[in-house]
């Protein structure tokens, strides 16, 4: 066997030359011959794509198996602390509870009726007066309850109050829809007012107070008697709260009530002619005639911006003090 690699001879067999120590060739019984190997090294030319047969299927696809993709890396997450006990806003609730516990008893408490008069709202929208259990009875009223005649609508109070015993009133000022009334035991002591409205075709009572009786007198202009009012009282102040109420009764439209204060010749002239005519009036002052009468003088202001001094001359009748005269204290 010749060495390739530098020519020498070598007995067949040797794996390495003797020479140069190159590997010699083997021949491999499996080996493909030179001429073959070289033809089919060369590939044959493409064959002319042919057209399918309508009756043969399609080839199946080819998958190709992929891997599956690689399992997140997962982190160990703690457990979740237990949780912080809340006795702080359990005590901070329980005392707010105490807190408007506390109140509320306070409130009502300030609210419970005393022996002073009271006013309230029920549920209903009715408004009552209320005056507590003392000497007199307990009055309550509803603006819901109507009747046909304001009397009825003032007895009713009355009943309520006296209990059934006798009782008198007084009037304080009638109008078409609006009538007040103080109402008394015995004529002289004013316990209550009461106000009535006229709704329709019925009267309400819609208010019941407490009559001040300081102020019975100069309030009165409703032809109560005056003697029990200003038997008390000093000659000059009387006659002059007989005045006052004259006053009042005109400018209010009360000719009626202004009458019951005055006397002849007074009571025969037309009072009517002063409505409207003066919007308020000052007291300078009262004195007491030889004769008994008094004077009382005071200052007139007139609805056209002018003032007047003006006297009137008031006599005594039993224990009444009424008008007799007035006009001009400047001539």
């Amino acid at each position: 066997m010749k060495c390739p690699a530098c020519g020498a001879e070598n007995p067949e067999g040797k794996e390495f030359c003797g020479d140069c120590g190159a590997r010699l060739p083997h021949e491999d019984a499996t080996a493909i011959p030179h001429e073959q190997y070289a033809a089919a090294a060369v590939p044959p030319p493409p064959s002319m794509p042919q057209p399918a047969s309508p009756a043969q299927p399609p080839a199946p696809p080819t998958y190709t198996t992929t891997q599956p993709p690689a399992q997140p890396a997962y982190t160990q997450i703690p457990p979740p602390a237990p949780p912080k006990k809340k006795t702080g806003l359990v005590v901070g609730i329980v005392a707010g509870v105490i807190l408007l516990c506390v109140m509320g008893c306070c409130i009502t408490l300030f609210f419970i009726p005393t022996d002073d008069e009271t006013t309230t709202t029920d549920g209903d929208g009715k408004t009552t007066v209320v005056e507590a259990e003392g000497e007199r009875g307990k009055i309550e009223i509803s603006e819901e309850q109507g009747f046909a005649d304001s009397m009825d609508a003032l007895g009713d109070v009355a009943e309520q109050y006296y209990r059934g015993e006798d009782w008198w009133y007084v009037e304080i000022s009638l109008e078409d829809d609006y009538e007040e009334y103080y109402i008394t035991p015995d004529e002289t002591t004013y316990d209550k007012g009461v106000i009535l409205e006229k709704r329709g075709d019925e009267w309400f009572v819609v208010d019941v107070y407490t009559v001040d009786m300081s102020q019975v007198a100069v309030e009165e202009g409703s032809g109560a008697d005056t003697s029990a009012a200003t038997s008390d009282l000093a000659p000059e102040d009387a006659a002059a709260i007989a005045v006052d109420g004259m006053l009042v009764a005109i400018m209010e439209g009360r000719l009626e009530d202004a009458y019951t204060f005055t006397t002849a010749p007074l009571y025969d002239y037309d009072l009517s002619v002063l409505t409207d005519s003066y919007t308020s009036w000052e007291f300078l002052g009262a004195e007491i005639q030889d004769d008994g009468s008094a004077v009382v003088l005071f200052t007139m202001y007139w609805s056209d911006g002018t003032t007047e001094n003006v006297g009137a001359l008031v006599l005594q009748e039993g224990d009444a003090w009424l008008v007799s005269d007035i006009g001009s204290a400047d001539e």
